[in-house]
């Protein structure tokens, strides 16, 4: 018999897509446990998912905004410290040159309002190792609720088999 804490982390790896071998791998729990559990609780890894979703979206357009905002306010501070500048001035060239990359960044979200990651940035600078497990954890469920044709949550829905899967 295994515990409550045990099935919600079964609950958790499936609705991020993870297999039944995996899961069996990560929780030290038989396969066989892992696919009986799964097909006892497949509204709550549904649900899993459709919160992980909803999350998701909410997160994406809270980041969004604050880059937006993080933008503007480098955008006014650059603006004011040319103001200040002789033209002449060497280091206005590098001025100029970041105000040109933060305008462009800026129209960039503002026209998509999409999330583009800052990939010259690492996210642990701002995140613990544990937050970001748990970003890739509802990113994983997220895609899930999306492509659950691709993503079935047990094998007696009548879906493909987790290697079938895996392998789309």
């Amino acid at each position: 018999m295994i515990t409550l804490e045990e099935s919600n982390a079964i609950i958790k790896h499936r609705a991020a897509a993870a297999s039944y071998d995996t899961i069996s791998e990560m929780t030290g729990i038989s396969k066989p446990t892992v696919i009986k559990v799964c097909h006892e609780r497949e509204a709550d890894i549904i649900e899993a998912r459709k919160i992980a979703w909803e999350s998701s979206r909410d997160d994406i357009a809270s980041f969004t905004k604050k880059r937006r905002e993080m933008y503007q306010n480098l955008l006014k501070d650059a603006c004011n410290e040319l103001g200040k500048r002789s033209v002449s001035d060497m280091s206005t060239r590098d001025l100029i040159s970041l105000l040109r990359t933060t305008e462009q960044n800026l129209a960039s979200l503002e026209s998509s309002n999409r999330d583009y990651a800052d990939t010259h940035k690492d996210l642990s600078t701002y995140f613990t190792k544990e937050q970001l497990d748990e970003f890739i954890m509802e990113g994983r469920a997220s895609w899930a609720y999306q492509h659950p044709e691709k993503y079935p949550i047990n094998v007696y829905a009548g879906c493909p088999s987790d290697e079938e899967a895996e392998t789309e």
